[in-house]
Formats: structure tokens, C-alpha cells, sequence
């Protein structure tokens, strides 16, 4: 059987579930091509290895890769379509943020920095910063090249100033799981973000089902407490 034929047979049963898999979807049919639309038993481990590495270092988008891949064929063996999987055995550990975030740095003081170590993290080669649309094209087209689409029920993809609401709310959670005084912490916050107005803050907060949970059990205990004053 066709290995593009097995792909859309477990698309499809994916969507009958009443999953969207765009992204996984556009990964497989990339997977097909670039092995070169064969029969399903006869994709070559050593070609499925190098799909998996891709252009450059080692990066998360091979956890994706391998990821999405042994969901498909966990279904082609279930459904005889194969024997088994041509995936790598284990998977390769990645190198830690801190480790390449100091190698990057390492290598920025070759450049010719107009302010020292003081000029921005991330510049040109001639040391300056990148305009931030520079920055969300570049965080585009490494979205795309992970397969991240547009999650169910969004409007949109992950855009990167998203990075900063799941920064902003996982703190407030972190606070309110140490039992801390958010109140009192949230303009050390706005400071963080850059907000001249601690209300801007607080608008920015989504408040998720996990923050909405530690926010009532918070308010709870207080109210047991008061009702013990009184």
C-alpha cells in the first residue's frame, strides 16, 4: 500500500474524531514526499532519520517530527499496513536554553557591538538590533518550519507576543501556588513587562481555567478565615 494512502486513511479517522491535524497533516504529506511517495513498507530508516534531522543543528522540531510520525504508524501496524516502524529506537537529548543562549553570546562578541555587552542580545552583523518585524518574520518561518498551525478554536497561530502572556500568567500562578501576595507583586510585574500603568497588566492577564482554580481556592481560604474572626 501506498504510503499516502495510509497517511489520509489515518487523517482521516483523526478528523472523524473530531480533530482539525492541519499541522500534523501538512508534516505527514511532507514526510511522503520526501521519501519519495513509496510503498509504506519500503521507506528507508536512514532517509526517515535525516527527514527527522532536517537543515541545521538538533533542534525541538525533531521531538515534533517524531512525534507526529510514531502517532501514524502506531495506526499503519495496528491496521497491518506494516510490520514495523522505521523510527529511530531513542531519541536524541536536546542541548539545554542556557547552554546555547551562552553560546550565542560567545559568538555576538565577535561582532562589531556598538555598545559592548550592553547592545542587544539578539543583532545584525553589524551589531545592531533587529526591528521587530525582522523578529516576528524570523519567529514566523520557524513556526511553520515545527508544522505549528492554528489551534482548534483559535483565530490565529501562536504569534510571539504570546510568549508574553504565557510569561505574565504562569508567574501569577506560580505566586498564587507559593502562597504569595500577588497583589502586592504584580507591579514588580508591570515593571517586568514595561507597563507604565499596573492596569495595563491586569487587562493583560487571561485568565485561564488553571489561574480562575488557584484565584477561587485562594479567595476561599480567605473566607474561611474571616468567617473564624468574626
Amino acid at each position: 500500500m501506498k504510503l499516502i494512502e495510509v497517511i489520509n486513511a489515518y487523517l482521516t479517522l483523526q478528523r472523524s474524531l473530531g480533530k482539525r491535524f492541519q499541522a500534523s497533516g501538512r508534516l505527514l504529506r511532507q514526510f511522503n514526499r520526501e521519501m519519495g511517495d513509496p510503498q509504506i513498507d519500503k521507506v528507508d530508516p536512514e532517509a526517515v532519520a535525516r527527514f527527522l534531522q532536517g537543515m541545521g543543528s538538533l533542534s525541538a522540531t525533531w521531538t515534533l517530527k517524531y512525534s507526529v510520525l510514531s502517532g501514524f504508524y502506531k495506526f499503519a501496524i495496528s491496521r497491518g499496513h506494516v510490520n514495523g516502524s522505521p523510527l529511530p529506537a531513542s531519541q536524541p537529548k536536546l542541548p539545554p536554553l542556557a547552554q546555547e543562549l551562552a553560546g550565542h553570546i560567545e559568538l555576538r562578541r565577535q561582532l562589531p557591538l556598538p555598545a559592548g555587552d550592553d547592545s542587544p542580545l539578539f543583532t545584525t552583523r553589524t551589531g545592531r538590533g533587529w526591528p521587530y518585524q525582522h523578529v516576528i518574520t524570523l519567529f514566523q518561518r520557524v513556526r511553520r518550519a515545527a508544522g505549528i498551525g492554528c489551534p482548534a478554536g483559535e483565530l490565529r497561530p501562536p504569534r510571539l507576543h504570546d510568549f508574553r502572556h504565557t510569561a505574565a500568567v504562569h508567574r501569577v500562578l506560580a505566586w498564587y501556588r507559593s502562597g504569595k501576595d500577588v497583589q502586592r507583586l504584580l507591579p514588580q510585574l508591570a515593571t517586568y513587562l514595561g507597563h507604565v500603568d499596573i492596569k495595563s497588566t491586569q487587562r493583560y492577564l487571561k485568565m485561564t481555567p488553571e489561574l480562575l482554580q488557584e484565584a477561587s481556592q485562594r479567595f476561599a481560604c480567605y473566607s474561611q478565615w474571616g468567617d473564624g474572626d468574626e
